[in-house]
């Protein structure tokens, strides 16, 4: 038997450590634009229907120049912070040396109980970690702080009642103590998620050097490894086998179902019919769409891509063109930029001439295709959806897909700032309401969800009832 985590005056679920070194709005900043790079890396590494080396070069150089501005901000601090302590630090001698007594370097915060409930309570130096935490991802965020941190404070305090609270019950339920199966449901879920992790930094790459790298990388960089994740997932697990307890006999039925398309019709309506746009990005997203607005048809494409040397130049070359005025240099750089081009257009044209012949379009895609998104990913069997106002995509891109006349038919291929694209009109997209029938299986796995979520919350708020839990946040002040 294996045993969960201690309760008595702990704090339940994750760890926070008291702020060190760098201030924690520097870390937390530069945590997060690392975060952002590293995503951009794992999209466009899979996906090279983008800009996708002038967009991580340009993303790269921000944040070297953010952690530049930064270095040089903490470095001030430091120095300021420094030169205020050891003056202290002298004035304290001098005290000490006039008066013959010891000087207390620093006094220790009164501790008290912000949060109590039958048989515990919650003490205000372990909420003051919780609290710094959520004040930061707040500012962090854009909030104006200072307007809602009462509205934090109390949202800390229940958080924190709430994970005691259904530890104890845990613990009553036996649920604390991991058996063997539980340790080894821990490592399949930790393998699963080290596993996602790394392929996604490593854009989806299978090569084995590559996957080499980025566990290195991760582990060396972020401390993440295969161990640092089943550590955070034993430490919680008992929490998972408390929600399967509870939402065990949750069932849907189809007036749940109904309910929900309904909900979501409205909103999708009113969203996609103010802001198309909104639509395009549910649709990237993987959400489930309920509302088609008006205007649009799919289109797939066999993608050639510009090496990222090719791609730059080419758009070097281009925004000389919208300047130059010399018809000489403007032939010798048009030259240049049909050069870049003629091998992609070649590749291209073959791809037509298969199609023509009679080949599958979609194995055309897997043969020559350099764009992965649209194989691997949400677009696969539907294909892009496109409208006259998309700008999710090549302007080029979208003006070919638009250009076609009727479902079936393909485009010459057609140059952007990415590479070529050969373009197959696929069909029209019906606007309105998407009838239930065609996401009712998806509707039921989320109605099932959010019951499931409802049942497990009313629950641990009725035993936090029962525990009598009353909180005391003015003494934070």
């Amino acid at each position: 038997m294996h045993s969960g985590e201690e309760t008595n005056n702990k704090t339940v679920g994750k760890h926070y450590r008291p702020r060190q070194g760098v201030p924690f709005a520097v870390t937390a900043l530069l945590v997060v634009l690392a975060l952002i790079c590293g995503g951009v890396a794992g999209y466009l590494g899979g996906s090279r229907f983008s800009s996708a080396a002038k967009k991580l070069a340009e993303a790269e150089q921000r944040i070297e120049e953010y952690e530049l501005m930064f270095a040089e901000l903490y470095t001030e601090q430091y120095e300021d912070e420094k030169a205020a302590e050891e003056a202290a630090e002298a004035e304290n001698n001098g005290t000490a040396a006039l008066t013959g007594t010891n000087v207390i370097e620093s006094e220790v915060a009164e501790v008290f109980v912000v949060v109590e409930y039958d048989g515990g309570t919650i003490m205000s130096d372990e909420v003051a970690p919780r609290y710094e935490q959520a004040l930061s991802d707040h500012a962090m965020a854009g909030e104006e702080v200072s307007a809602v941190t009462g509205d934090i404070l109390n949202g800390v305090l229940e958080d924190m009642a709430r994970e005691r609270i259904a530890y104890i019950k845990a613990q009553e339920l036996g649920f604390t103590e991991y058996t063997d199966q539980d340790m080894k449901a821990i490592d399949a879920l930790a393998q699963a998620e080290y596993d996602g992790t790394v392929k996604f930094h490593a854009g989806g790459s299978t090569d084995e050097a590559a996957i080499a790298s980025t566990r290195q990388y991760l582990a060396d960089a972020e401390g993440y490894t295969l161990e640092s994740v089943r550590a955070g997932i034993e430490q919680d697990y008992w929490q998972t086998k408390l929600y399967d307890y509870i939402i065990a006999d949750v069932k849907v039925d189809a007036d749940d179902i109904s309910a929900l398309y309904n909900e979501r019709l409205a909103q999708q309506q009113e969203a996609f019919e103010a802001d198309p746009s909104a639509f395009e990005a549910a649709l990237m997203n993987g959400e489930i769409v309920v509302y088609n607005p008006a205007g649009y048809r799919t289109v797939k494409q066999i993608f050639f891509a510009l090496d990222e040397a090719s791609a730059a130049r080419a758009a070097e070359i281009n925004a000389q063109l919208e300047t130059e005025t010399d018809e000489t240099v403007r032939a010798e750089l048009q030259a240049e930029l049909d050069a870049l081009y003629a091998p992609l257009e070649e590749k291209a044209d073959q791809a037509i001439a298969e199609f023509e012949g009679g080949e599958d379009f979609d194995k055309l895609i897997d043969k020559y295709g350099d764009e992965g998104t649209l194989s691997a990913g949400a677009f696969s069997s539907t294909g892009y959806y496109i409208s006259e106002s998309t700008t999710m995509w090549p302007r080029a891109f979208v003006e070919a897909g638009m250009a076609l006349a009727a479902p079936g038919d393909v485009s010459p291929a057609v140059r952007s700032e990415d590479g070529v694209h050969v373009v197959r009109y696929i069909a029209n997209v019906e606007s309105g309401a998407v009838p239930l029938s065609n996401v009712s299986s998806r509707l039921t796995t989320e109605t099932q969800s959010v019951e499931k979520q409802r049942a497990y919350d009313d629950q641990l708020q009725t035993w936090m009832d029962e525990a009598n839990v009353k909180y005391y946040p003015e003494r934070m002040n």
